[in-house]
């Protein structure tokens, strides 16, 4: 789970730290204080190579 663009560590996310640090970049460069959540096989620990990564965005009104 990522909380404001990652500015809180994950607890777990099945990513490479390459992967990790390329998506922390993108969520800080395009939605700047909004909190996203990432969920399904890469965070509960059933994902493989080709997976993808199931998020989602929480903003105001």
């Amino acid at each position: 789970m990522m909380n404001r663009s990652t500015d809180h560590p994950t607890e777990h996310l099945d990513l490479t730290l390459d992967e990790l640090l390329l998506l922390q970049a993108l969520l800080k460069k395009h939605l700047p204080d909004i909190e996203v959540w990432a969920y399904a096989s890469r965070v509960n620990g059933k994902a493989h190579f080709a997976s993808d990564l199931d998020m989602v965005a929480f903003s105001g009104p």
